[in-house]
């Protein structure tokens, strides 16, 4: 029995380690949504001010008043976790360590789906509701003037109720991730009837369904506003200080880039108008994100992208990989059709500018065939904090990208880069292990000026890089690798250019972070994982570093 306790033992520690701030917050919430239920529901189910409507309507009287008061709690709360600005102050605070700000994303689901839930009991309990107030008026006075149906329908709650399961029905379908990615237009447009649905809320309980025995009749409605009107105004300062932020200073694009595997970076300048200078005027942390607003093609659509630029450069880059409407239709108005001619440019370019100069970040000239034109305005919203800005308050770090979520650690890379080219203070970090997952080969283009710069800086004590190549190589792609290898100096890897070889395969992390912890034991410091890329490996690092007892950060923005 010991050796069993012990085992126990070991895996609540390694499961506490990354998720106990996160229980901790959704069981003090759990039970705040329990305890409203339970009170609301004692308050109807025997409170004297409410016997005859409860001789009338039975327990369903205090489950249906208990939802509503659940509904009400978590409307209040739900507009709190898409505060983006007053989440970017609180994570920088003590409350950090506590509070999982980070899963904000997760939390705004979370309660919205409890509002579901709530949504549906508190339906159910109205129909019963319904049903029974039309018998005890068949007993009281041996007719029914009106049926349980047209109770449900056509009165003020009945109605307004099946309009507010309507909306939530339309906000909750839209929101489906298979949906969100394919068609992100139809998530953001049809999640802003989140304000007909508050407002629609508030006139919910103005009706006086539930009538007290005694003055005042209707003491208990309308409530909603209480809860709601707190969250709101504070979400609508919010969306102000984005839109008066967003405009001023200036914003313009500097640079655009086409890079392989229809990957689009824009480089943008934020001027101080007031000066009238170039300055910049814009600050960001390193793994920040920020949301980007293109007027031209849509008012109203902000799209969430990672920097990838350092604090210290003067301008603001991400790297948009264009797979739905907006970023397609953003690359077109950039002048970027990515169409067959275009993409055959790409292969001729890259197969001739072999040779890289490491101690810049540069990019290939464009065509001179390409047409002019004019390019168009962009707001930025943020900076805004993210998970992988706290890479550099651990004394080693794990990076793990997987195709486009390396864009985060482009912009940890270049800070590092820029910190050893021009130190300015000390860091916390000793150690950096770099994991870049691909399945096609040409994506490792998109930084390698970059990867290459840092190796050329011989940081091998201090940062390791690893490339895996997940996909197959095609017969020409073979013989492409052929030359190149050719072209390269003989320590060079012929997919990457680096020094470090390419491992071809999916990586075991259970083995490479069982070798981390041979080699840094806590006792030399914490060992912080940082994650971006899609959900089945994000599972299989979040298990493998609570089996080591790393901690676990992941991005996630919407």
């Amino acid at each position: 029995m010991p050796p069993q306790r012990s085992r126990l033992r070991t895996r609540l520690d390694q499961f506490l380690l990354n998720e106990s701030p996160r229980i901790i917050f959704l069981s003090i919430w759990s039970l705040l949504q329990f305890l409203i239920f339970y009170f609301s529901f004692e308050i109807y189910n025997r409170s004297t001010h409410y016997s005859q409507a409860r001789a009338k309507l039975g327990v369903t009287l205090g489950v249906a008043r208990g939802a509503a008061a659940v509904i009400n709690f978590d409307c209040g709360v739900i507009l709190f976790s898409v505060c983006r600005n007053l989440i970017s102050v609180l994570r920088s605070t003590f409350l950090n360590g506590v509070v999982p700000f980070d899963k904000n994303v997760l939390f705004h689901k979370t309660v919205a789906w409890s509002i579901v839930l709530f949504s549906v009991v508190h339906s159910a309990g109205h129909y019963v509701n319904y049903y029974r107030l039309e018998q005890a008026e068949q007993r009281e006075k041996g007719e029914v003037k009106r049926s349980a149906q047209y109770m449900a329908l056509f009165t003020g709650p009945g109605f307004t109720g099946h309009v507010l399961m309507l909306i939530l029905f339309l906000m909750v379908t839209s929101s489906v991730e298979r949906v969100r990615r394919k068609g992100f237009e139809t998530f953001w447009y049809t999640h802003h009837l989140f304000i007909l649905f508050f407002l629609t809320l508030m006139y919910h309980g103005a009706f006086c369904f539930i009538r007290a025995d005694t003055p005042p009749y209707c003491k208990s409605s309308p409530t909603s506003y209480k809860f709601v009107l707190g969250s709101l105004f504070f979400y609508i300062l919010e969306r102000t200080v984005r839109e008066f932020r967003a405009r001023l200073p200036a914003t313009s694009i500097s640079k655009i880039v086409l890079h392989p595997s229809k990957v689009l970076e824009v480089q943008i300048k934020k001027t101080n108008s007031r000066q009238g200078d170039d300055s910049s005027f814009f600050r960001a942390k390193a793994g920040q994100y920020i949301f980007l607003n293109c007027p031209d093609i849509s008012a109203f659509e902000w799209h969430p992208f990672t920097i990838t630029s350092a604090p210290e450069e003067d301008y603001v880059s991400v790297h948009i990989r264009i797979v739905g409407d907006w970023t397609t239709a953003f690359a077109r108005r950039l002048g970027c059709s990515f169409d067959d001619e275009q993409q055959f440019w790409i292969e001729e370019l890259r197969n001739r500018s072999m040779e890289m100069n490491s101690m810049q970040f540069h990019t290939p000239p464009r065509p001179t065939d390409l047409p002019i034109i004019t390019l168009p305005r962009v707001l930025l919203d943020g900076p805004y904090g993210s998970p992988s800005e706290d890479a550099f308050n651990y004394e080693i770090a794990v990076l793990v990208g997987a195709g486009i979520g390396v864009t985060p650690f482009a912009s940890v890379l270049k800070h590092i880069w820029y910190s050893v080219m021009q130190p300015t203070k000390i860091i916390t970090l000793r150690k950096v292990y770099f994991f870049w997952v691909c399945r096609d080969r040409d994506a490792f283009e998109w930084f390698q000026d970059l990867l290459i710069a840092l190796e050329e800086q011989n940081l091998s004590d201090f940062l390791e890089i690893r490339s895996y190549l997940t996909g197959e190589l095609g017969k020409e792609e073979g013989r492409n690798l052929k030359v190149k290898r050719g072209n390269y100096a003989r320590d060079r890897d012929a997919i990457t250019g680096l020094r470090s070889p390419t491992y071809y395969g999916r990586p075991n992390f259970d083995k490479i972070f069982g070798e981390l912890a041979l080699e840094h034991p806590r006792e030399h410091g914490q060992v912080g994982v940082f994650f971006c890329g899609p959900k089945p490996l994000g599972k299989t690092l979040h298990r493998c570093a609570r089996k080591y007892k790393f901690k676990f950060h992941k991005g996630n923005y919407i």
